[in-house]
């Protein structure tokens, strides 16, 4: 009976290779920041040394004991994230968002650690593709912001394998006004293609069946122009600012995709005093 009642329990909960006291006292995943390698390519950092030996398979025997928390597919699904989302436990992912701001406070602001920003807060999700079950809003190949309402910077570590290009993420420029992650031809009714787009995208519930890449005709055709593309190389990390517009490309060829988000968030003094950035007539 007690053999029985073992193996039930077994069966039906994970147990994590290591446990929280030794994640959190070894740290037996990642190499200290300041020994990390990494080249810098205009839009984003691309970090190719980051685990200590072990780390990487380590990572993904942890993150694979907690569930996707939402396959974002089904009929009332309104998030523009077009990947099923994975979360895990804030004691697991904070140390890693702590070393993606030590990392951006030290290369982008010339500062250490610790530098204080006003309103500051981690933040992480995983992104899963899963070809046959991807069913998307017809705009989530729109490029988009990840911190609409503050500042921000972000990483993707890179957990599922791929041919050069076959997938990444592309990094836009849009030649409109912006107000808190929307495009003028989504709040202004005088843009020559506001009422194209609300027609397009109706009630908000809209899906196709399958993952749509942005086309360049249709880039150009919204506003925006490429101008860097990030590669999704397995075991690397890229950093960018969350708030340049983005948005995922992944080829036909692509079964499958597995990253997972790291970064932090923050007021900027502009957004704080509710200073005019652009003008007010596209604000919300």
């Amino acid at each position: 009976m007690l053999c029985h009642l073992i193996s039930m329990v077994m069966t039906d909960f994970n147990l994590l290779p290591v446990s929280k006291r030794v994640y959190e006292k070894e740290s037996p995943i990642f190499l200290p920041v300041s020994e990390w390698e990494f080249t810098y390519h205009s839009q984003y950092w691309l970090v190719t040394k980051l685990f200590k030996p072990g780390g990487l398979d380590l990572f993904k025997e942890m993150a694979k004991c907690y569930p996707i928390v939402d396959r974002n597919n089904d009929d009332d699904h309104i998030d523009h994230n077009p990947f099923q989302v994975h979360h895990m436990p804030l004691w697991f992912t904070t140390p890693i968002c702590e070393m993606v701001r030590e990392f951006v406070l030290r290369e982008h602001f010339k500062q250490g650690p610790e530098m204080e920003l006003i309103d500051e807060r981690m933040s992480e999700w995983g992104n899963i593709y899963i070809k046959g079950q991807c069913r998307p809003l017809i705009n989530a190949h729109i490029p988009h912001v990840d911190f609409p309402h503050t500042e921000g910077w972000i990483s993707n570590l890179w957990l599922s394998e791929h041919e050069e290009k076959e997938t990444e993420t592309r990094f836009y420029k849009y030649k409109g006004q912006v107000s808190e992650g929307r495009y003028d031809f989504q709040l202004d009714s005088r843009h020559h293609l506001y009422k194209e787009w609300h027609q397009w995208i109706g009630n908000g519930r809209k899906h196709t069946d399958r993952f749509t890449n942005l086309s360049d005709s249709d880039a150009f055709k919204w506003g925006f122009r490429k101008i860097s593309s990030a590669p999704c190389r397995y075991g690397t990390m890229t950093i960018y600012n969350a708030n340049i517009p983005h948005c995922p490309f992944v080829s036909d060829s692509v079964e499958w995709r597995w990253s997972h988000c790291f970064g932090f968030k923050y007021k900027s003094l502009a957004r704080l005093f509710k200073t005019a950035e652009i003008p007010l007539q596209y604000r919300t």
